[in-house]
């Protein structure tokens, strides 16, 4: 991989209306503009840090684990190739929380407490290749809630509360 990263890890953020200076040191040569690849481990951040998209505008990955993340909230000048999103406390994902996210390709929310995903909420993803929703408390799809997803490959929703799947959900 040649990747440049950033990581994040003990921080805590609680106000989104909070100031937030992001700073560091670069390997030789490299800016703010080469990071492509962020990780925010073991933090207490429950929305999304806006202020890391904007000092670093050219994150195509993005890591968070483990940082009590609640909800899910990527700019639309923002266009990520790979999610993961591991460990948080995520009980929801709301309709078009994706629409701008034409390139991404691989979604991976494992071990949150997802339980609702809505109809319209993986609007935009049809370059999505695969989508890992494991272990969280998903109970049922509502039977157009796929469609998007023109392009998957792959779909995981193991360990899940799912007991019947409509036979609409993969028409398309």
């Amino acid at each position: 991989f040649n990747e440049y990263a950033c990581r994040l890890s003990g921080i805590e953020v609680l106000d989104e209306t909070s100031d937030i200076i992001i700073g560091g040191n670069h390997v030789a040569g490299r800016t703010n503009n080469d990071v492509d690849f962020v990780e925010i481990l073991q933090s207490n951040t429950p929305f999304m840090i806006q202020q890391i998209f904007e000092t670093f505008p050219n994150i195509i990955d993005l890591l968070i684990d483990e940082s009590n993340l609640q909800s899910i909230s990527i700019p639309d000048f923002v266009q990520l190739d790979f999610l993961a999103l591991y460990n948080n406390n995520i009980t929801r994902i709301e309709n078009r929380t994706f629409s701008s996210q034409r390139r991404l390709i691989f979604i991976e929310l494992e071990n949150n407490q997802i339980e609702i995903i809505e109809e319209d909420a993986l609007v935009g993803l049809e370059s999505l290749y695969g989508l890992m929703l494991i272990d969280n408390r998903i109970s049922e799809l509502h039977p157009r809630t796929l469609h998007p997803l023109t392009s998957v490959v792959y779909l995981d929703f193991r360990n899940n509360l799912l007991t019947r799947i409509d036979g609409e959900l993969f028409s398309r």
